[in-house]
């Protein structure tokens, strides 16, 4: 590709030359002005406006910063080795349309004394709250990393990491006695080694961080897990992951011949929200269609995985730490980046190597698709979003597996979508219950069954505007289990107690992992409300490869417009 850079002062052209569109980018005390891809000619693609939204990296890095300077937490702190582990950005108490993240929660760790510390204030640095840390938090990529650190130490181990007979890996859970109140045993980050050779095996040991010493267990894993010699998944990269506390939300607006089609906020994963600090993987707000509200926010707050027999886990998985894949294209903002061509997930390319990590969107002439690829632990999940010019989203989840040994026994994921419908209004919407038997208006809140799977549909509906969509089924979303507790909950909105159900452990031991918003359903009318929709799709895996390339996931179909 033929690129020009123009540097004009403040001003930073990017122009490609075999790219039908144009990208400016500018910059000036801290903010950004629209990224405007105009095309060729009118028979071309859309035209695509991004803006951000929010605060920017500049603001959150200054946040996070300024958390250590505090005078108590100094105090807290003092003399002791520690870290923050998460640095999540948090919407404060709104009614009406999501509103940018103004507010921060850190999560810190003191390993001198094993305790740790959650900070909340405001980004503007006017406020800050601290608690003490009950449970134990996830680890991140830079705590693993210092695990892999002392792991190097070892008289044993670190002689196969140092000559490349051992490499690590993440694996699940990411904690051992993770299930353990902080304090009560010291925090002990597990490491997975895969073998390069005869001379060692596949392991999974514990690093008690507090100590900084090894720990081998019986059967070369720690409860939960498997370090088994046969493995499945594709070789892991070990490239490196995006973390929480990272600026990400952009105002997207695409047009064709001038006429607006879709205008939507894109959060890329690691700024997602989520009550329980999970992430909920590419996040949509305020998705307008040719200048009516369809949906308010639209986010996959739960996802857990299940194995049969209990061979591994159950595990309840993150939805924020991105990964790398391969997109070719120009950086409009940081972590979004515009494509020449469609983005190679693991699942389209076969390899855990990429050249970004972010929310890539690719324009197909008729549709819109923005992907990103997670990692939790060895697993690899894909959040895709399409948006077609017809008036259809396309929410898609795809599964993935980097090497270990517990995906070669069948499993099962179960990905749940939150989908706060808003036809044309908040108010004034209600849900039908489309069967071959006969429609049937859902008037309370209620779980209701994929009883035929691929001809039942559910029509959300404006009451007095008469907009409708309607909520189908993919072919690979298949039915709910004991474990998976449900296919589609109707509820009543009450954002944001309800984003989620609050469990922050992974598991096992004494995590409960299903999916819990059975106390959601209080028997509310959910007849002329304001409407969420849970929709859940659970996908049998046979093996931790590529999952044949499919992906679960329903569409949305705008009908009356």
């Amino acid at each position: 590709m033929r690129r020009k850079l123009f540097v004009l002062g403040g001003l930073c052209a990017l122009i490609c030359g075999s790219f039908s569109h144009t990208s400016v980018l500018t910059k000036a005390s801290g903010s950004y002005t629209p990224f405007v891809f105009e095309p060729a000619s009118p028979q071309d693609d859309h035209a695509i406006t991004i803006t951000p939204w929010g605060p920017t990296q500049e603001m959150v890095d200054a946040a996070r910063a300024r958390v250590l300077r505090y005078p108590a937490v100094k105090e807290l702190l003092k003399g002791s080795e520690h870290r923050i582990i998460s640095f999540q950005l948090i919407e404060s108490p709104h009614t009406g349309d999501p509103q940018p993240a103004d507010s921060f929660r850190a999560t810190l760790f003191d390993y001198t004394h094993n305790r740790g510390f959650i900070c909340s204030g405001r980004l503007d640095g006017v406020d800050l709250e601290i608690s003490t840390l009950i449970d134990q938090p996830d680890s991140d990529s830079e705590e693993f990393d210092a695990a892999v650190a002392i792991v190097a130490r070892d008289p044993e181990l670190g002689q196969g990491l140092r000559n490349g007979g051992l490499s690590p890996y993440r694996p699940m859970p990411p904690l051992v006695f993770g299930d353990s109140p902080v304090g009560k045993v010291n925090r002990t980050v597990a490491v997975g080694l895969m073998p390069k050779g005869i001379k060692y095996e596949n392991q999974i040991v514990g690093v008690d961080m507090i100590a900084k010493r090894v720990l081998r267990f019986p059967g070369n894993a720690h409860a939960g897990a498997v370090a088994s010699p046969a493995v499945c998944g594709l070789p892991g990269a070990g490239q490196s992951t995006t973390a929480r506390g990272v600026a990400g939300s952009f105002n997207v607006i695409v047009t064709r011949n001038g006429v607006e089609i879709w205008n939507f906020i894109v959060v890329r994963p690691s700024a997602s929200s989520g009550n329980s600090g999970k992430g909920s993987a590419v996040e949509l707000l305020n998705v307008n269609y040719r200048g009516k509200r369809v949906l308010t926010r639209a986010h996959v707050p739960i996802l857990n995985v299940v194995y049969n027999g209990n061979a591994c886990g159950p595990y309840r998985d993150w939805q924020y730490q991105e990964g790398m894949f391969t997109a070719n294209g120009t950086d409009v903002a940081p972590g979004i980046r515009m494509c020449t061509a469609p983005p190679q997930t693991i699942l389209e390319s076969g390899t855990d190597t990429g050249n970004f990590k972010g929310v890539a969107v690719y324009d197909n002439k008729d549709e819109i698709t923005l992907v990103s690829e997670l990692e939790a632990g060895w697993y690899r999940y894909i959040s895709r979003w399409t948006l077609t010019d017809s008036g259809i989203i396309k929410p898609r989840f795809g599964f993935g597996a980097a090497s270990n040994g517990c995906v070669c026994n069948i499993h099962t994921h179960h990905v749940y979508w939150r989908l706060d419908f808003d036809i044309n209004t908040a108010a004034h919407n209600v849900v039908t219950d489309n069967m071959p038997g006969g429609d049937q208006l859902v008037k309370t809140e209620s779980m209701r069954p994929r009883i035929d799977r691929l001809n039942q549909t559910w029509t959300i509906s404006n009451t007095v505007s008469g907009e409708s969509v309607v909520l189908r089924p993919g072919p690979w979303d298949s039915n709910y289990d004991k474990y998976g507790k449900g296919d589609v909950w109707v509820l009543v909105n009450k954002s944001p107690s309800e984003f989620e159900d609050g469990v922050g452990c992974v598991g096992p031991g004494g995590c409960s992992t299903p999916i819990n918003i059975t106390p959601f359903v209080s028997g509310e009318l959910t007849n002329d409300a304001d409407i969420v929709v849970w929709y859940g799709a659970h996908f049998n895996h046979v093996n931790g490869n590529v999952a044949c390339g499919t992906s679960a996931g329903p569409d949305i179909e705008i009908k009356h417009w």
